[in-house]
């Protein structure tokens, strides 16, 4: 007599079900802490945080060893509400606590598997260095000696040791996976922080703060741009094949992440992500030659379009190029698409000055002498220009050989492998191409440090698909 094979639960249903558990704990205790937080003395404060602090670590790096990392690429979007809570941050800087624990784990992992003095050469390292070496060398000639000393220090310390937590961290494809799950859950837990602070401002009859909607003292486009990102590993993960429950809760999640990006109102990060999911959508319709794709296109066109004519006047006015400041000396745009437009008008002089400065450029941090007569921190809000007008044409093709070769890779991981492992390569490669959307519109080389973690997780990946990662791991996990 045979009986019916009853199913079990694999062993990536009980990473899920273990990672969702570990996660909802550590909101409810983080979340304990701020509110306790909020109330106590000074001295409370403190000792609270260095016992939930030792505790979770010992806890977390048994256990969902991934949290550093993922946290470390997080790490500006709890800074501000670390810095307002709990003074031990303003002695401590949190993004250098948590990217020296990153670190420390990374070489840990490497010590275990013997290979901390024979490492391999990730994909990305030789340019990576280069580019480095050219932001170096940059310093020697720049105007702004001191915020470019800081820029550069800024970039080796944060952006070069990201890249390295990428690359040598994972050590197996379930590790990957669990990255990208740690990502969705930390952007779903921020969001609903964001949730409170939206609550509390309806609650005290503010509602001019919820146009831009942000996690507490975090800048609305990188909140927008990182829940953003969160949501396409959502949409690309997504299987049919799924239970309704898990259906539900990922959709549920999708909403939620989807309404915050809509109230953060940062135009660059949403447009960013219209380009990705548009590409993506093209690319399904070319698949599958449907009429009803066609419909579904023009309805999403029509969406937008009904979107922005409903929006109220004071969301749109941001988008009216024509207003100036009223400062008539130097006619700077303000809050406007023209303020971006002006500010690369500006890098493109700047490269333009001589044969020396196109090759070269002006120096590292050099672009905002160029708009004010002082030292500090400034930039065109386009890393392609920005490269361009401070380390000219040799660093922009250093910087975008890097980026080739991370594309590359990313599709050829893709073309190679099928299942998870096939859809995790796929959110690599489209977090790199959003995040470098995004950095088109804002910020600088070291707020859009997001962009080397991703190029790191894909050398990481591709060494265990094309390298002996892949025999070490076997095919017993095969999808």
């Amino acid at each position: 007599m045979h009986w019916p094979m009853i199913r079990p639960i694999t062993p990536s249903a009980n990473n899920f079900v273990r990672l969702a558990l570990v996660s909802f704990l550590s909101i409810v205790a983080l979340t304990v802490l701020v509110f306790v937080a909020a109330w106590a003395s000074e001295h409370m404060r403190i000792t609270i945080l260095l016992l939930f602090l030792s505790g979770s670590a010992i806890l977390v790096i048994k256990k969902w060893p991934e949290f550093f990392p993922i946290l470390y690429f997080s790490s500006y979007i709890f800074k501000g509400i670390l810095l307002e809570t709990v003074s031990f941050f303003n002695i401590v800087d949190f993004t250098i606590l948590i990217s020296s624990l990153s670190v420390a784990l990374t070489l840990a992992k490497l010590g275990r598997r013997n290979e901390l003095w024979l490492m391999k050469v990730p994909l990305g390292m030789v340019p990576m260095m280069l580019f480095t070496g050219v932001l170096a060398m940059s310093h020697l000639y720049t105007i702004s000696h001191e915020y470019g000393g800081y820029k550069l220090i800024s970039f080796i310390a944060f952006n070069l040791s990201l890249f390295f937590v990428g690359a040598y961290f994972p050590n197996t494809h379930s590790m990957l996976k669990r990255l990208v799950y740690s990502y969705i859950f930390i952007a779903i837990f921020t969001t609903f922080l964001s949730a409170y602070v939206l609550y509390s401002f309806i609650q005290q009859g503010e509602l001019e703060k919820i146009l831009r909607l942000s996690f507490l003292g975090v800048n609305p486009i990188a909140f927008s741009a990182y829940i953003s990102g969160a949501l396409l590993c959502i949409i690309i993960l997504w299987d049919n094949k799924w239970r309704l429950t898990k259906k539900l809760l990922f959709f549920l999640c999708a909403t939620i992440l989807f309404s915050a990006a809509l109230l953060a109102n940062s135009r660059g990060p949403m447009l960013s992500f219209l380009i990705v999911i548009g590409f993506l959508f093209l690319r399904k319709m070319i698949k599958q030659p449907r009429f009803q794709y066609i419909l579904i296109f023009f309805a999403a066109i029509a969406f937008v379009i009904m979107l922005v004519s409903l929006l109220p006047e004071n969301l749109t006015n941001r988008y009216d190029i024509s207003q100036l400041t009223s400062n008539q000396a130097n006619k700077l745009p303000v809050n406007t698409v023209a303020t971006r437009l002006h500010f690369w008008s500006v890098s493109i002089d700047m490269a333009l000055k001589s044969p020396q400065t196109f090759l070269f450029g002006n120096g590292i941090g050099s672009f905002v002498r160029e708009i004010y007569t002082y030292d500090f921190r400034w930039y065109p809000h386009n890393i392609f220009f920005e490269i361009l007008s401070e380390q000219g044409m040799v660093g922009l093709v250093i910087f975008l050989f890097l980026i080739g070769t991370a594309g590359f890779s990313a599709s050829r991981i893709i073309q190679s492998t099928s299942g998870e492992r096939k859809k995790i390569a796929i959110i690599f490669l489209v977090l790199l191409i959003y995040f470098l959307l995004c950095a088109q519109f804002s910020g600088d080389l070291n707020d859009n440090r997001r962009i080397w973690f991703i190029i790191g997780l894909i050398g990481a990946q591709y060494r265990l698909v094309f390298g002996n990662g892949e025999r070490a791991e076997g095919l017993q996990n095969a999808d």
